[in-house]
């Protein structure tokens, strides 16, 4: 029995009872601040070892032929932290497409059809090397990594079309995500030139399970005088916010703004 009012209060409003006490409205700013960093946090998906700092290809990473993990000592600094993928298309690299006498190549390693790399440049690929890993995603997440490519392609020749080695990603489909047109500017590294660290980004229409593929291709020669090479740095997933999260931030900020109209009640008040 409500002794004020003279009667009973059948259902407890937590809202109402915050709007009614005598709490301060840094009390608004704290479940703000705790709910948005939930926000944010949710909305910062982890992919495992994505930017290589444990020095290797652990965390999910399966890397094939000439691929290693290498430091600012390479030439080139890291996009954040101290370590980088370096994959390249010298002694080491393998075969595009498998056949009766190959059984190891790069399609069959990304689960690609055969001949899905061939596509990518007139002239068609001969080796290369790659690192994948798997990928569980919701719609409208988006996966971004940084890629530098380096060639030496250009060493001797000016001209980009004679022998234009790729990076490419696959994601079920493959796409090409560098060429030697990228090619802007001389390397410290042991390639001639490179095109400085970029940005990619992919945004997933489906939600599942996904393979990431991501590597480099020896367009047409086959030889490690001119190899072409890429940097990869802080791979992640930018996730949507779980709906309970959005929803929770939306209570937070009413919450804030009825006890700030108190604060105010009261100071008008006195």
């Amino acid at each position: 029995m409500d002794s004020t009012h003279g009667e009973i209060n059948f259902m407890f409003n937590p809202i109402a009872h915050i709007y009614n006490s005598k709490l301060i409205p840094g009390l608004a700013s704290f479940l703000i601040t705790a709910t948005l960093f939930g926000l944010e946090s949710s909305a910062q998906a982890i992919v495992l070892n994505g930017g290589f700092e444990s020095g290797d290809f652990s965390g999910g990473w399966i890397p094939i032929g000439n691929s290693s993990i290498v430091t600012n000592a390479y030439g080139v600094t890291p996009t954040e932290g101290e370590f980088q993928a370096l994959i390249t298309t010298k002694s080491g690299s393998v075969s595009d497409t498998c056949s009766q006498f190959n059984l190891v190549c790069l399609e069959r390693f990304l689960d690609l059809p055969s001949g899905s790399l061939d596509t990518l440049v007139p002239e068609g690929v001969v080796e290369g090397s790659a690192i994948k890993r798997s990928l569980t995603v919701r719609a409208g997440e988006t996966l971004s990594f940084s890629w530098n490519f380096l060639s030496n392609e250009t060493l001797f020749d000016d001209d980009p079309t004679t022998y234009n080695d790729l990076a490419f990603i696959s994601i079920g489909t493959v796409e090409k995500i560098a060429d030697t047109f990228d090619l802007v500017r001389s390397s410290n590294t042991r390639f001639d030139t490179e095109s400085g660290y970029r940005s990619f980004s992919y945004t997933f229409t489906q939600g599942g399970t996904y393979l990431l593929g991501i590597g480099v291709l020896d367009a047409e020669d086959s030889n490690d005088f001119f190899p072409s090479g890429l940097l990869v740095d802080n791979v992640e997933i930018q996730s949507v916010p779980e709906p309970m999260t959005i929803w929770g931030s939306l209570v937070a900020l009413g919450v804030g703004a009825l006890l700030k109209k108190r604060h105010s009640q009261d100071e008008n008040s006195d």
